[in-house]
């Protein structure tokens, strides 16, 4: 099952489902192409998570839902997500 991630309509990531845990799921990240400038967006969150900063999460979680969209692995919209390294 690939989940796809999106920047402006352009597919810029797929993540290889490896396991669910209800409501968890987890899988191996595939950057494309298109995913090189919002590496930065990433690199905050997770310098905000390792810093256990929940302001500085907010904010980078917040960017981060503003520039990407993504789909189930059928194709329908996910509604609600977040992302972050295992």
């Amino acid at each position: 099952m690939v989940w796809r991630l999106y920047h402006r309509g352009e597919l810029v990531g797929e993540i290889d489902e490896q396991s669910r845990d209800f409501p968890w799921t987890y899988g191996r990240f595939r950057p494309l192409p298109g995913f090189a400038p919002l590496r930065p967006l990433f690199a905050a969150w997770n310098a905000a998570v390792d810093a256990e900063d929940d302001e500085a999460m907010d904010r980078a979680y917040d960017a981060v839902r503003a520039a990407v969209t993504m789909s189930h692995p059928d194709g329908r919209q996910v509604a609600e997500f977040l992302l972050t390294r295992r």
